[in-house]
């Protein structure tokens, strides 16, 4: 959903005074605290286009992340402890701390989740899956800024600012 232009300027507003006043560097928290005190002072988020239907999305949005919350937490004690079977792995033991309440069967918009509890050996192949897929990624994503780290020092760029405005004068520009 595209964010009312009011809000987004308020937002990149916030955002330039900030990373100006820290020389490039922000800390979300602080740009979050500020940018909703300039909301309620410009006379709430109903000024910036924000209605109903969005403050109800947001609702839905703190909905989805607590119960994300709760369904990651972990087992408790009492669950863990409660009757586990003589010869059972010490690594199975040491992991159980781990364990969250329920686990996540595949990727997508609407996943299914199942409680661990009662989870089945294919639905516990199924989260590994996932989470050596989401593991994946999260690697991916990760050597992106080492390569640009190495860009930079191999060539010689204190910034990818000063690179692009080396690339932007052999291209004619300014």
């Amino acid at each position: 959903m595209q964010m009312p232009q009011k809000f987004q300027n308020a937002v990149r507003s916030v955002l330039k005074t900030q990373a100006k006043e820290g020389k490039g560097k922000v800390i979300k928290r602080k740009v979050r605290l500020a940018v909703t005190g300039k909301i309620r002072d410009l006379g709430g988020p109903t000024k910036l286009g924000i209605g109903r239907a969005m403050l109800e999305m947001a609702l839905q949005h703190l909905i989805e992340m607590e119960m994300t919350r709760q369904m990651k937490t972990p087992l408790t004690e009492q669950q863990r402890e409660y009757m586990m079977p003589a010869g059972t792995p010490p690594e199975i033991l040491a992991s159980l701390p781990k364990i969250a309440q329920f686990i996540c069967l595949s990727d997508g918009t609407d996943p299914p989740w199942v409680m661990s509890l009662v989870a089945s050996s294919e639905e516990w192949f199924l989260n590994n899956e996932l989470k050596d897929k989401k593991a994946r990624q999260t690697q991916a994503a990760a050597n992106l800024p080492l390569d640009i780290g190495r860009f930079l020092a191999m060539f010689g760029y204190a910034s990818l600012a000063e690179a692009f405005e080396k690339g932007l004068k052999e291209r004619g520009g300014k």
